[in-house]
């Protein structure tokens, strides 16, 4: 019997241990950033300006401010994080990191009950700790778009490696992961525009867990919860920030390029066959002279792109396209928040007539397209 205790002495005390060294080096990750300072470089009204402005108006309880044609074009989900480290008076830089960590140790809880020995995912801890890519991005002077990025992207990771891990394991271990996981993907997927690289992952990580779960015979009523759970909280949460915009503006949507009435509007126009086929310029000059003649409400758009408007959106294509400013063309990712300008110039301050613009320029493009007055794609 005392051969037992003191193993049991020795298992605490090294669990013990491991637990401080873990602590330690978390901590000393946060101190190692705690004098950075940072700025925002606001010269786009349409990146790093519309994120700091909304984080104003959240501080302030007025959502992301007044409606405008810039107002919900990019994910919400960066001016929410912004806010909230404003409000718990955090610094940023020391807010993602603690952000970064946290999740960090995901990798901690789901190695410890599955790697042995578990001295070896200290080593393991501190590669992704002290990950060169983050680590140098924190390092910067200049806040930028993908400050939590990195930390959402290893987290939407963990933990669904962590919930088809632990589904045929521990049923509380599932559903904690399932909960993380869904809170997780939400804040990834309306973080950035282009999160739906990650889909594929998921798809098969859920394939393989079914198909396994099916072979086994282990298929059961909690299994299906635990994997539906993190769909359900995605889905709730993007029901409460579309009620809250559809109150706040009139619109109900996560962000504008979701909502219909925009993105069939944008995907008629990129349909539109270019003769000049640079894929640099979605719609070129030329192609814009045959829009005024085969669209009424695109016509209205064309004192706005052979005027001011036109100019200055081709300076900020230039870097792009490398074509001088007075040829007016215009590259693809300015393109989008130049029509969206335009239209703003013409209908503001209604967001009704905004919509309704949108909706009747798809119509007269596709009647365009089907009676050949321009060629169109599928």
């Amino acid at each position: 019997m005392g051969k037992i205790k003191i193993s049991h002495k020795k298992n605490a005390s090294a669990a013990t241990l491991f637990l401080i060294i873990i602590l330690a080096l978390s901590i000393f990750r946060v101190w190692l950033i705690k004098n950075r300072e940072i700025v925002a470089i606001t010269p786009s009204p349409h990146d790093m300006q519309l994120y700091i402005e909304g984080a104003q108006s959240l501080v302030q309880n007025k959502w992301f401010g007044p409606y405008n044609e810039r107002i919900i074009t990019r994910g919400p989900i960066f001016p929410i994080l912004i806010a909230a480290a404003y409000i718990l008076h955090i610094p940023l830089t020391i807010a993602s990191t603690i952000f970064y960590t946290s999740v960090s140790l995901l990798l901690v809880g789901f190695f410890y009950a599955t790697l042995t020995p578990q001295w070896l995912i200290i080593p393991l801890y501190v590669l992704l700790l002290f990950n060169p890519f983050v680590f140098d991005h924190e390092t910067s002077f200049e806040i930028t778009r993908s400050t939590f990025y990195p930390a959402l992207t290893l987290g939407v990771a963990l933990s669904l490696l962590g919930l088809v891990t632990a589904i045929t394991k521990s049923l509380k271990k599932a559903l904690f992961c399932s909960i993380v996981f869904g809170c997780l993907f939400f804040l990834f997927w309306y973080y950035r525009e282009e999160g739906f690289f990650m889909l594929p992952i998921i798809g098969i990580y859920y394939s393989y867990s079914l198909w396994k779960a099916w072979k086994s015979n282990t298929l059961s009523k909690n299994y299906i919860i635990a994997l539906s759970l993190p769909i359900i909280i995605f889905v709730f949460l993007a029901q409460i920030l579309s009620f809250i915009n559809y109150k706040q503006y009139g619109i109900y949507t996560t962000r504008e390029f979701s909502h219909p009435s925009y993105s069939s509007a944008f995907n008629a126009l990129h349909q539109i066959q270019d003769p000049a086929n640079n894929p640099l310029i979605p719609i070129s000059k030329k192609t814009r002279a045959v829009l005024y003649m085969i669209s009424p409400s695109f016509a209205k758009l064309q004192p706005f792109f052979e005027g001011n408007g036109g100019i200055h959106w081709a300076k900020n294509s230039v870097v792009w396209t490398g074509i001088p400013a007075e040829e007016r063309e215009i590259a693809g990712g300015a393109f989008h928040f130049a029509v969206r300008e335009a239209v703003w110039n013409i209908t503001k301050p209604s967001q009704a007539k905004e919509q309704q613009f949108f909706e009747q320029l798809t119509k007269e493009i596709h009647l365009a397209c089907s009676q050949h007055y321009i060629s169109c794609g599928i």
